[in-house]
């Protein structure tokens, strides 16, 4: 569960980050587009399925990978470092949440069988 908790933080910090740096407030990124602009909408709503719980694993395996294809696929842009650091840690937080799922406290547990 720690580690679940510490993905979604993650994804959601790294998405606030970016869209305060979007809009002009930390100046960093004014040339960001509506699709970065989604993507980072999408892993604010993936942090907060891994903060209850919801479908951890699914969940996790997409936030790593939205969370490091725009790095993987614009080749011209420049990975610093931290970015590089927090990409390394992005995927040894999911490792534990991909192989043992989301722990005993979750909102929906063992997802959504109960529907069917």
């Amino acid at each position: 569960m720690v580690f679940r908790l510490l993905l979604a933080g993650l994804f959601m910090q790294h998405a606030v980050t970016e869209f305060l740096g979007h809009f002009g407030v930390l100046g960093a990124y004014p040339w960001r587009s509506t699709a970065h602009m989604i993507a980072d909408s999408l892993l604010i709503v993936i942090g907060i399925w891994l903060a209850f719980g919801i479908r951890s694993r699914v969940v996790a395996a997409l936030g790593v990978l939205l969370f490091i294809m725009p790095y993987l696929l614009e080749s011209h842009l420049v990975v610093l470092p931290r970015e590089t650091a927090t990409m390394i840690a992005a995927i040894l937080l999911a490792i534990p949440v991909l192989l043992c799922g989301g722990g005993r406290h979750a909102l929906l547990r063992r997802g959504w069988r109960w529907l069917s």
